[in-house]
């Protein structure tokens, strides 16, 4: 019996010690390949880097001459942001601890209002919307331009080859805004520097231990000595539950926000649910009103209106295939008009032709007016004239057959 029990003792040992190996190879795995995307994520920082001192010095020392980079195989890529600076892995436990100290006293959450201290968004004020080990996304701040590829293109049925989307903000550059009371009892935005942690019971259930089991993980949602408790509750010194941080039957714990040095609790306001349901009234149109047919097409008249029409494309306008009796008149009249002078302009245009004949005859004319004949030289062409007319009539073959012996 006692060497049963000493092989079962060993054989659980032996299944711990086999247990607790495989997590730890399942733990070195994700850091190492935490580690690897940080390297690459560094390694192509690097790379946008230096090719982007090189393209500013091309464009530098060529001017004019300088290369479109928006064109080629590499057009779409160009100005884009790569895909690994987005991505989003679990850090590895020492660059955790990097990124607390680096983050300060600070926790952010979930539709917590921040605004940007440092980089090209300085200033600028917006939602959280994702919240990671030592980054942030913000709703319409650090808008970046991203590369689809041709396979996700096809997979999500999109053409567009560049895509807008919010890259990550370090959360030591930014600072939570909240509303507080000032003297005058009007409630001002002002930046939290810092925060001061408390916990308190809420009526639920603790799902999950200080210590997570078989791993080295903490659990945060559980205080430990190192905590404090809220202010408010006065039994926080007296009570033996909460000395032994443990929650009450029906209750657990919840981590609280406080501004550093005052009693101002932080609270989160959730957005409001915009797909909530209100009630109908008199004056709404029913969804059941709108896809009612109340038209039905014929062949004998238009589809709609003229007046619509008109309304639509103009009454006047060169596309349109319908058009009142007056205006086709009108436009009738003004191309044939167009047609009179196109004639005309052909009938006065000058030709090479043209011009020398009305230059000849501009010429005879002239030498006509310059060489006109004398009276005693039309009376010599008279007489000339009058006496070769006797002549013909005196000749034999001017008498006629009949009057011939």
């Amino acid at each position: 019996m006692l060497k049963l029990m000493a092989r079962t003792a060993k054989a659980q040992k032996t299944a711990k010690k086999l247990k607790e190996a495989q997590q730890k190879t399942t733990r070195h795995l994700k850091e190492k390949e935490a580690r690897d995307h940080l390297r690459l994520k560094q390694k192509v920082l690097v790379e946008n880097m230096k090719a982007a001192r090189i393209a500013r010095r091309e464009d530098y020392e060529l001017g004019p001459l300088a290369p479109n980079r928006h064109a080629g195989e590499q057009g779409e890529k160009y100005g884009t942001a790569a895909g690994q600076l987005l991505q989003y892995y679990k850090l590895p436990r020492n660059e955790l601890e990097r990124a607390k100290k680096r983050r300060g006293e600070n926790e952010f959450r979930v539709n917590d209002r921040v605004v940007v201290l440092r980089g090209r968004e300085r200033g600028k004020i917006g939602t959280v919307f994702e919240v990671q080990d030592e980054t942030m996304k913000i709703l319409g701040v650090n808008h970046v331009e991203m590369h689809v590829p041709e396979w996700m293109r096809k997979a999500e049925s999109s053409t567009a080859p560049v895509r807008s989307m919010s890259a990550p903000v370090p959360l030591s550059d930014v600072r939570l805004v909240y509303p507080v009371a000032g003297p005058d009892g009007k409630d001002r935005e002002v930046i939290v520097a810092a925060m001061d942690f408390r916990w308190r019971q809420i009526p639920g259930t603790q799902e999950k231990k200080r210590r997570i089991p078989g791993t080295q993980e903490k659990d945060y949602s559980v205080p430990h000595k190192g905590d404090l408790l809220a202010l408010d509750d006065p039994s926080a010194e007296e009570n033996p539950l909460i000395t032994r941080f443990t929650p009450a039957p029906g209750y657990k714990w919840e981590k609280v926000r406080y501004i550093k040095g005052q009693a101002v609790e932080i609270v989160t306001v959730k957005p409001a649910d915009e797909d909530v349901d209100e009630p109908y009234t008199d004056s709404d149109t029913l969804r059941i009103q709108t896809e009612k047919e109340t038209f039905l097409p014929a062949l004998t008249q238009p589809p709609m209106p003229p007046e619509v029409i008109d309304e639509l494309r103009g009454k006047y306008s060169d596309y349109r295939d319908r058009h009142e009796p007056e205006y086709i008149a009108k436009k009738e009249e003004i191309d044939e008009g167009r047609e009179r002078l196109k004639r005309s302009n052909v009938l006065r245009m000058m030709t090479p032709h043209r011009e020398f004949s009305i230059r000849s005859r501009m010429a005879v004319q002239a030498y006509r007016k310059r060489r006109a004949p004398d009276v005693s030289v039309l009376a010599a062409i008279g007489e000339h004239m009058s006496r070769s007319k006797s002549l013909k009539l005196s000749s034999p073959k001017a008498v006629s057959p009949e009057a011939a012996p």
